[in-house]
């Protein structure tokens, strides 16, 4: 199996790291999931720190604001095999359509992380593989 041997987040503990996907192997909570926000038009992107995130057109943010906005979440930690969520390492997303950037016009106001690309589906379910891996075999 392929090593990455880095920590996605020097910013954080991968006990924190491995909470959520503690909650990602159990699924969402309905509650809790029916109060995440929504992200529509989503489409993942690798940034130059090796974080796989999504893009998208958000609403019902508890801390961006209910409007709908244009956004780049957390680090990505899990996305449902069906694509009704995701879960970022902040919180939870309802998945709307999804939306392959690289085709459609982008609003000026959406700013990607620096050097980030779009990422097809496959790829952002291996790195998460991998992602998981590392983070539960991490050492505290």
């Amino acid at each position: 199996m392929l090593r990455l041997h880095f920590n996605p987040w020097p910013f954080l503990h991968f006990d924190d790291a491995r909470e959520v996907l503690w909650e990602i192997d159990a699924g969402p909570d309905p509650a809790v999931l029916a109060s995440a926000p929504v992200l529509d038009l989503w489409q993942p992107i690798l940034s130059s720190k090796i974080e796989v995130r999504l893009t998208g057109k958000c609403s019902g943010h508890p801390t961006l604001g209910r409007s709908q906005r244009w956004i780049v979440t957390s680090p990505l930690l899990g996305l449902a095999p069906d694509y009704s969520w995701a879960r970022t390492f902040s919180r939870f997303y309802r998945l709307g359509q999804l939306a392959d950037v690289r085709g459609i016009d982008l609003p000026p106001e959406v700013r990607f992380p620096e050097r980030c690309t779009a990422l097809p589906l496959d790829q952002v379910h291996l790195l998460l593989d991998i992602l998981s891996s590392e983070i539960r075999d991490a050492d505290g």
